[in-house]
């Protein structure tokens, strides 16, 4: 390749970082999930957390990157494995694609929620099982497959599927000048079995993201036209309208974090798919690419683990608006991260008309979480419960609910904010 000592032992010291770090942050979603049994009643965060078990696994894989390479491989910095150690880190490398195929139900998931309005005990009992068989069965099949060729080798930041030795192959198969002992045609296979079907499934999420998008933006164009033709203050035509409001609302919110779940997964493999394409047309490695790939390729959980921590984030940063009693940024940020100080403990939490941990009628209660409620997220937008004896809000004028409504706040759940 013809880089010196320096360069190679960044490539190879990035990889141990960035791997740390989406360890952290995949185990953060997994501790998070199982702790609060509301949250493991939902496809969205089984999803997530049979996503982030996997990252675990291949992060762990990127993050020890040139060392289970075998000892005195050339052009690579520090490798200290033997062929059985390169083989065991290429296959949990080559499992990395069940990330994408996740990042693809959860597309499916946000899709059938707004578009087709199933409702959350729906896709559980219809969908869910599909899901995750169509990504084990998918990812564990390719996975066996390459490991019976022999294609886990040497790939210069790490092991995967490449020919060996190096030089018997060119990059499109043309013989070399010694024959292949390991990985014959491995340039075929890592388009077929990786980059192909990655971007086939980028692809997917993207059309399943423009038919959500669509969804949402149709139901603010209806909201739109019925605000237009409201001409009078009746209560229920004002309830149907604040209803709708919240509806397009919630919607849009689920839209917005859909699209950073996308994002996080076009990064990711973006720089990796862009190199390994250089490497296919030219037959050589570009060291800033290379840079790239290896920031990114195992930097997923670490960034999932950012996109599922956003709506905690935002709803905190929308209650200190009106609380200036804690000024300590590492106490607060810590209640953001920690679900038992902010998120789960019964009788605290967020209240429209009060502050952070009014007892009196406002939290993410455990006991009034959306574990009870199988229906439709859309039916009670931002996951708003109410209670028997409370309809709707002060604005309707019933003088009949005034008593009922008096130190009642809107509970709001954990778990609608954190999926949408």
């Amino acid at each position: 390749m013809g880089f010196t000592l320096d360069q190679l032992k960044v490539l190879a010291i990035i990889p141990h970082v960035t791997g740390a770090m989406s360890v952290i942050g995949s185990s953060y979603i997994i501790v998070d999930v199982l702790r609060d049994r509301s949250k493991w009643k939902k496809t969205y965060n089984r999803l997530l957390f049979a996503m982030s078990c996997f990252d675990c696994v291949t992060s762990g894989g990127f993050g020890f990157s040139t060392l289970p390479i075998p000892k005195g491989t050339p052009g690579v910095y520090n490798p200290r494995g033997t062929t059985a150690t390169c083989t065991v880190q290429g296959f949990f490398i080559q499992m990395s694609i069940i990330g994408p195929m996740y990042n693809m139900m959860l597309a499916l998931y946000y899709y059938l929620m707004v578009n087709r309005r199933m409702s959350e005990g729906a896709i559980a009992a219809k969908v869910e099982v599909y899901m995750h068989a169509f990504c084990w069965i998918s990812a564990f099949t390719m996975g066996f497959i390459l490991l019976g060729l022999k294609m886990y080798n040497t790939a210069t930041l790490w092991c995967w599927q490449n020919d060996y030795p190096s030089n018997c192959e060119g990059s499109y198969g043309e013989p070399g000048p010694v024959p292949c002992e390991r990985g014959k045609h491995a340039w075929l296979f890592r388009w077929v079995f990786y980059y192909g079907l990655l971007w086939v499934i980028i692809a997917i999420t993207t059309l399943l993201m423009t038919l959500l998008y669509r969804g949402v933006r149709q139901q603010e164009l209806k909201m739109r036209r019925y605000d237009t033709r409201l001409k009078t203050d009746s209560v229920d035509k004002a309830a149907k309208k604040k209803a709708m409001k919240e509806n397009t609302a919630q919607s849009r919110r689920v839209l917005n974090q859909a699209m950073f779940f996308m994002g996080a997964f076009i990064l990711t493999f973006l720089a990796g798919s862009i190199n390994r394409l250089t490497q296919l047309v030219s037959g050589k490695s570009v060291y800033g690419l290379l840079v790239l790939h290896c920031v990114f390729a195992p930097w997923q959980g670490f960034l999932n683990a950012l996109v599922y921590i956003r709506p905690k984030f935002l709803a905190w940063y929308k209650s200190r608006k009106g609380d200036t009693t804690d000024t300590d940024f590492r106490s607060s940020w810590w209640r953001i991260v920690s679900q038992r100080s902010l998120f789960s403990q019964r009788g605290s939490g967020f209240s429209e008309r009060g502050s952070w941990f009014s007892r009196r009628g406002s939290g993410f209660s455990r006991r009034g979480s959306t574990q009870s409620q199988e229906s439709n997220f859309l039916a009670n937008p931002d996951g708003r419960r109410f209670s028997a004896g409370s309809q709707l809000n002060e604005e309707t004028g019933e003088k009949r609910k005034q008593d009922d409504e008096e130190n009642q706040g809107e509970h709001f759940s954990d778990d609608a904010i954190a999926q949408n």
